[in-house]
């Protein structure tokens, strides 16, 4: 009994380590307002900060809410200048980070912070998914941790795209399919309906 606590205790810590290290790597060494396709999307940004803006595209609000949301948490300092301060921003001018502005340093971890709880919800799910078909704790953590590697899962947690959020939702959709066959519950048809919406 001892071993099997220790041996789960061991899967967690490395679980949580794994968490971290790429989180602190990437806020080190990626800077997301030079990635792909920021530009496009932070008409979003101003959006949500209450500035104007004449074309908004088509994609989901409820991930650029989280992630404007973070970025506020962040830059609350600059928010009497703010629209001047991003159209500065994601100019691949120069793409070392030692230049970047603290404005825009800010904003970059906004971002990343908040991929990263989304990301941490979609491993929650997997994590509910795989509990639910009866999968020890023990490989579960195995597979989570394997999982915050591969590099797809790199680059949706480091672009400001909202594909991070379908990754998060997922899991939750085939749990509660599943539930719904097997139970039959009108409640798991509400809360497809929620996630799919």
């Amino acid at each position: 009994m001892l071993k099997k606590i220790n041996t789960l205790f061991m899967y967690r810590l490395i679980f949580i380590l794994a968490c971290y290290a790429p989180l602190a790597i990437s806020n080190l060494f990626y800077t997301t307002t030079i990635g792909p396709d920021f530009n496009r999307y932070k008409l979003y940004l101003l959006y949500f900060f209450g500035e104007e803006t004449v074309f908004i595209p088509e994609q989901g609000f409820a991930y650029f809410l989280i992630i404007a949301f973070f970025c506020k948490l962040q830059i609350s300092d600059y928010q009497e200048n703010f629209s001047s301060l991003i159209n500065n921003v994601g100019i691949q001018d120069n793409f070392n980070v030692a230049y970047l502005s603290d404005f825009e340093y800010k904003l970059n971890l906004g971002i990343q912070y908040g991929n990263y709880l989304i990301f941490l919800f979609g491993l929650f799910g997997i994590f509910q998914l795989l509990k639910n078909r009866g999968i020890e704790s023990k490989d579960i953590y195995k597979i989570l941790t394997i999982v915050i590697f591969i590099p797809v899962c790199f680059q949706i947690r480091l672009t400001m795209k909202p594909e991070i959020f379908a990754f998060a939702l997922l899991p939750f959709a085939i749990l509660y399919f599943e539930k719904l066959i097997i139970y039959k519950q009108k409640i798991y048809v509400i809360y497809l309906a929620i996630i799919s919406a």
